[in-house]
């Protein structure tokens, strides 16, 4: 089956050998995901960027009461959600690190 451009194969989810295999493969790409982010974790411009990430998603503000700019922090909230669930997922000391420097390029200017 073909969809976006990307050909998909069907699994029978009453074959158990092809949903294991199917588990599998998500449970390795899962994997490989969370040890990518950590390699950008790594580094002090990989966590100066997905804090800024974070920031512009807004966590900490508020949602505005008029419906077309709430629907839309509602969706960066919803990615800024994600993307620091992975960053925990990932790292999880890592938020503590980013925060403290984030402080100091804020005292730096």
């Amino acid at each position: 089956m073909a969809l976006l451009g990307k050909t998909y194969t069907r699994i029978d989810v009453g074959d158990a050998d092809q949903v294991a295999v199917a588990e599998t493969k998500a449970q390795i790409a899962r994997e490989r995901e969370v040890h990518e982010l950590g390699e950008i974790l790594d580094t002090y411009g990989g966590r100066a960027l997905v804090w800024r990430v974070l920031a512009q998603c807004g966590l900490q503000r508020a949602i505005p009461a008029d419906t077309n700019d709430a629907f839309r922090d509602i969706g960066k909230k919803d990615i800024g959600q994600w993307l620091l669930n992975e960053v925990f997922t990932s790292a999880r000391d890592v938020y503590t690190l980013m925060r403290q420097e984030a402080q100091e390029r804020d005292e730096d200017g």
